[in-house]
């Protein structure tokens, strides 16, 4: 018997709880129904102010200056693009339509590679290049060949990294002109022995012939690998820069969200807030009820 009455108790408390909350929905439908059509028109707007949105990577090496001073250069101005947009546009130098169309910058690496060197008789693997990605994310159009050039030249003109290729420039200029004496000695070395050699009387001409094949063999390797390490450096010192391009920016539209997800969104958000202060109102209503009944 006291089991039946728990459960005709319970049946009864689920029925009131029904009630009750029928009752709520009722006296509040139309604050819940503001709510919603308020985030229904906001998720809406949302979604047709950003419907057409696009992004571009450019995939570059860096060799000259550290990956990490490249890639936070780079973030700063996406800093700039969220803060003040007419800073941006001075320091890139774009026009209004380009500077207002770009939403995003940002950059960070994508891989980097390494090469073994000797040191103390042990192999160790250290840093050659590494590639670095810059993702711009835009709306309508872009100039994006101008924008990768003004991305450029912006990191070329900043003051440390213009300071640190001008050291790596005069190093490099300093390494070919200790290589172009290098080879000068030995041709000269090679020519004054073939000189003192065809003055010597104790020579036969077959002997001359072979300590002149001798010794052109001998300092043409010499000279052949100082000339190698000399145009490396020269390609190296024409190619002097903070970023070289691997693979410039290319367009190609993003995933967007659908409408309906953009509408439920903030329809969600919407009818939860709303829900919340319907609560908050019901909760000083029955407050006021009880004060009533005191």
């Amino acid at each position: 018997m006291s089991k039946e009455n728990d459960e005709i108790d319970l049946m009864e408390l689920f029925r009131q709880m029904l009630i009750g909350f029928y009752y709520y929905i009722n006296r509040r439908s139309r604050l819940l129904i503001i709510f919603s059509i308020i985030g229904i028109f906001i998720g809406l707007g949302i979604h047709l102010a950003n419907r057409t949105v696009y992004q571009s990577r450019l995939i570059a090496s860096t060799e000259s200056i550290k990956p990490e001073i490249i890639i936070d250069l780079v973030n700063s101005l996406d800093a700039l693009n969220q803060s003040d947009k007419k800073q941006l546009q001075k320091i890139l130098h774009l026009n209004d339509e380009d500077i207002n169309n770009i939403k995003k910058i940002e950059s960070d690496t994508v891989k980097t590679y390494y090469k073994l060197k000797a040191v103390d008789n042990k192999y160790i693997y250290e840093i050659d290049f590494t590639n670095i990605y810059i993702n711009i994310t835009y709306k309508n159009k872009l100039n994006l060949d101008t924008l990768e050039n003004k991305i450029v030249n912006r990191l070329k003109n900043n003051k440390f990294i213009s300071k640190e290729l001008n050291n790596q420039k005069q190093s490099i200029q300093t390494l070919i002109a200790q290589l172009d004496k290098e080879i000068y000695k030995l041709d000269s070395l090679q020519n004054n022995i073939l000189a003192a050699s065809m003055k010597s009387s104790n020579i036969s001409p077959g002997q001359l012939m072979i300590l002149n094949e001798n010794s052109n063999s001998f300092f043409h390797k010499d000279i052949m690998e100082l000339s190698e390490s000399r145009v490396k450096y020269i390609n190296r010192l024409e190619t002097l820069s903070p970023l070289q391009v691997i693979k410039p920016f290319d367009k190609s539209k993003t995933k967007e969200k659908t409408i309906i997800e953009n509408v439920g969104f903030f329809f969600g958000i919407f009818f939860g807030l709303g829900f919340l202060v319907s609560i908050i109102l019901e909760m000083k209503r029955k407050a006021i009820q009880l004060t009533k009944k005191d």
